[in-house]
């Protein structure tokens, strides 16, 4: 399932094992208002999904998802609080692709949302 209809990339970079992307978030989406109650909030498993699809889009390869390592939520992404957000993505390949990804604040220190490890193989 795409997600772009929640956000959309301003600007990216992509190097050999790295990626930056900007993000704006669509804050009038339904998406973030379901998640709880009179607070509208990017829920996890959106962020995960929207990190898998900036790497399949990195790496032009459709992926999935082997194992998770470890996932912070550090705070939460209110996309009225946070329209644009990075998310950094870096990588090594092996066997699988090994992943360490930030979701990152342009307007607050410590700038650090999210982190996220994981591995993905590419799907043939």
């Amino acid at each position: 399932m795409s997600l772009t209809a929640y956000y959309e990339i301003i600007d990216s970079t992509v190097a050999e094992n790295q990626a930056h992307y900007l993000i704006r978030l669509i804050p009038d989406h339904p998406m973030y208002a379901g998640h709880f109650p009179d607070l509208a909030v990017m829920p996890g498993v959106v962020q995960l999904q929207l990190i898998e699809e900036l790497l399949s889009k990195s790496l032009n390869h459709n992926l999935r998802l082997k194992s998770s390592k470890n996932i912070k939520f550090l705070k939460m992404i209110l996309p009225t609080e946070f329209q644009i957000i990075k998310i950094v993505l870096t990588w090594k390949i092996d066997e699988l692709i090994q992943l360490q990804a930030e979701i990152q604040s342009l307007h607050e220190l410590p700038s650090i949302i999210t982190k996220y490890q994981a591995q993905f193989e590419i799907i043939r």
